[in-house]
């Protein structure tokens, strides 16, 4: 089930102002299943009616969107050292600026500042639901764990982990490349492309990142 919400939230991510049927179409699930998820979305806040379809005959249908006041997330760019913040549809809402100097850049004192920017924003605004980190280097996905980052000096670091105690939100932790081509498939020229190869150029290495299906 959590999977079908994932995928009907994509499909408005990248196809707003969809109709139930649209989502049929585009998601291959059936009309229960969207239409069941559907309205727990609406209930939950997180998706809004945007309009309806001016039909001659039957029943006109409602189009659906993500509400982007559903939530905001914090996104950090270790390359840079810079923050920002993302309403759900992705959209840039505030810079954060650079959380520490290239020369200070520990773990620690990472964290620290992540935490203070975050305490800032809580009170105010929609509410907070996750950190995005990204980091050059070798990553363990799955447990937020920082293998290896020349760049940053950095090796054997539990960055998620330290993370998510210090400010309390479901944090991710990827490599840059990742992220990159996570990117430009929301909002670049490869949005709504399946498949495609990202090569990046940059001043410290080349890299590549693959997207499929």
């Amino acid at each position: 089930r959590r999977e079908n919400r994932r995928v009907i939230l994509e499909a408005l991510l990248h196809a707003p102002g969809a109709s139930r049927i649209d989502l049929v179409r585009t998601t291959g699930l059936s009309p229960s299943t969207v239409g069941q998820i559907a309205s727990e979305l609406l209930a939950e806040g997180i998706v809004v009616e945007s309009g309806i379809v001016d039909l001659e005959r039957g029943r006109k249908p409602r189009l659906l969107q993500i509400n982007p006041d559903a939530g905001r997330v914090i996104g950090i760019e270790l390359s840079t050292r810079r923050a920002a913040v993302f309403d759900v549809t992705c959209a840039l809402r505030a810079e954060l600026g650079v959380l520490s100097d290239e020369r200070d850049l520990m773990p620690d004192r990472l964290v620290r500042s992540a935490a203070e920017r975050v305490e800032a924003l809580r009170g105010s605004g929609p509410p907070l639901l996750a950190l995005g980190v990204s980091v050059p280097g070798s990553v363990d996905r799955d447990i937020g764990f920082v293998v290896t980052s020349a760049p940053l000096g950095w090796s054997d670091i539990p960055l998620g982990a330290m993370l998510a105690e210090a400010t309390g939100l479901m944090t991710l932790v990827q490599p840059n490349m990742v992220s990159l081509v996570v990117e430009e498939s929301a909002s670049g020229i490869a949005r709504n492309v399946q498949n495609f190869l990202y090569l990046h150029l940059g001043m410290r290495g080349i890299a590549a990142g693959i997207a499929a299906g």
